[in-house]
């Protein structure tokens, strides 16, 4: 059970995250790509080196409860259509994803469509054969709990992939720097002000 001290210390983080959080996120919106795809294909967490590209270190890296709020988030910002979130486990076990995703993901602040290859043709097919056929949403994290601590910064991208015209939709960037929080709690911050931004925008629709 936990004692008073531990209740009153988590308190003051969860006040202090909907009062203090100095999250800043910005928006860019693709207007002439009209997705015609309602279903989305959520992808675990990832997390990326400094110049965009993915970690080697995704291996390693997993974020749970992120999965969780990012496929629940999405499930409730589509009227019509199906979520799809991508297991870890499967994502791990497909030949060449992170060499295939890394095409997508560095092109990330791309206005030009993504030449398609027979990696990223590849990683389509299969994903749509395991998962389900929908657009690309992906959850991009720069730093992993250790480099967060040591920095008490953490920078989050997200976007949503036309997997037909190839190219990004929209995309996100937030950084959170605020009250040293649990990693957990931090990555979470900015997961929820990234679609709270989205909606104010009108972009997505919040049930």
């Amino acid at each position: 059970m936990l004692n008073k001290l531990t209740i009153i210390y988590y308190f003051i983080i969860i006040t202090c995250l909907t009062g203090c959080s100095s999250t800043k996120v910005q928006v860019y919106l693709r207007d002439d790509v009209k997705s015609d795809k309602s279903n989305i294909v959520a992808f675990p967490a990832l997390l990326l080196n400094n110049n965009g590209s993915i970690s080697p270190e995704n291996t390693e890296y997993s974020n749970l409860l992120i999965d969780g709020i990012f496929s629940k988030k999405w499930s409730e910002s589509i009227k019509e259509g199906t979520v799809y979130p991508v297991p870890k486990k499967v994502l791990d076990g497909i030949p060449n994803a992170y060499k295939a995703l890394d095409t997508v993901i560095t092109n990330f602040d791309s206005v030009s469509a993504i030449e398609q290859t027979t990696g990223l043709t590849n990683l389509f097919d299969t994903i749509t054969k395991q998962i389900g056929d929908g657009a690309f949403a992906f959850a991009l994290f720069f730093e992993n709990e250790d480099q967060y601590k040591s920095s008490n910064q953490l920078n989050f991208n997200m976007g949503l992939f036309d997997t037909k015209k190839m190219t990004w939709k929209w995309i996100t960037k937030a950084k959170y720097e605020g009250p040293p929080i649990p990693y957990e709690m931090a990555t979470q911050d900015t997961v929820d002000k990234s679609f709270e931004e989205l909606y104010n925008q009108n972009i997505l629709e919040e049930e």
